[in-house]
């Protein structure tokens, strides 16, 4: 049976017992049966501040307001010069991977 995920405040508290026990991490993980790949990627996110965002990396999405017909796009992606027409509503999903492709 698989164990309980921990959250966020239990792994704080967990970094903060594996500090205050003077233990190692691979000692303290080895004790309390904590993956050391995990116990490491856990400390890393909860610790890493977060990234400022780059206003460059932005791509701008605008939907056409006027009469939409059948051959009409419903939303006009433009980055740097390039415009993509989309002729239906895209899952968020899409168009998340969609921005995300053109920002990097």
């Amino acid at each position: 049976m698989r164990k309980k995920r921990r959250t966020k405040e239990e792994w704080k508290a967990t970094l903060e017992a594996q500090k205050a026990s003077g233990l190692t991490a691979p000692e303290y993980c080895a004790k309390h049966k904590i993956h050391l790949q995990t116990f490491y990627a856990r400390k890393s996110d909860i610790l890493k501040p977060w990234p400022k965002p780059n206003p460059k990396a932005w791509v701008k999405v605008s939907k056409d307001k006027t009469e939409l017909t059948a051959l009409s796009p419903q939303l006009s992606l433009h980055y740097q010069g390039v415009v993509i027409n989309v002729l239906h509503s895209p899952e968020p999903e899409w168009l998340t991977d969609v921005i995300k492709g053109l920002a990097s």
